[in-house]
């Protein structure tokens, strides 16, 4: 086995969760005219992860619809719970989106956005903002999968280790816990 580990956490996310699922186009819009407020404020979501799990599958089956790219990000508050902002959406056919304004008052943790074409992995770009911003970036797919690329792992890479490097989730996956070990 290499010198070159990586670790697959299966987090799972769910199209049917309770969540109030973005349905539209109209409404996509409508969620980025608030994009960078919290959608909740206290008593949130355990984990940050949670908290991707919950923005993604609100946003994901409009925005791929919409062919529309959104990005959000995750704060950790006061009391200890994670909650996600309301996204930014990007133009209709591109494939970039610029991450809302942060909020000073409240632990910036990670960011996440969607693609909503055939991209079903992180782009140059993704990467060069991990390594730039130091920050961890969750991806939404089209095809309904959310993966996290870690400031870690583009280190990693930068030092010859897997290309591939993320986390991956399937939309099915109901909080899952398998673990994948992959080496180059």
């Amino acid at each position: 086995m290499s010198a070159h580990h990586l670790l697959l956490f299966v987090l799972g996310f769910s199209s049917h969760a309770a969540v109030a699922g973005i349905a539209s186009e109209a409404e996509l819009l409508a969620a980025g005219s608030r994009a960078g407020e919290l959608l909740c404020t206290a008593d949130c979501h355990v984990t940050e992860a949670d908290a991707h799990r919950h923005v993604a599958a609100m946003l994901w089956q409009a925005a791929a619809a919409a062919r529309r790219e959104t990005a959000w990000h995750v704060y950790r508050l006061a009391d200890g719970s994670y909650t996600a902002t309301w996204p930014r959406v990007g133009e209709a056919d591109s494939a970039s989106v610029r991450v809302p304004p942060l909020d000073r008052r409240h632990e910036y943790v990670s960011s996440g956005h969607t693609h909503w074409d055939d991209v079903e992995d992180f782009s140059a770009l993704d990467w060069r903002w991990v390594q730039g911003n130091r920050r961890t970036l969750y991806l939404a797919t089209r095809e309904g999968e959310l993966r996290r690329l870690t400031p870690r792992q583009t280190r990693s890479r930068a030092r010859g280790g897997l290309v591939r490097a993320h986390e991956s989730v399937a939309v099915s996956g109901q909080g899952v816990a398998r673990l994948e070990v992959a080496s180059q």
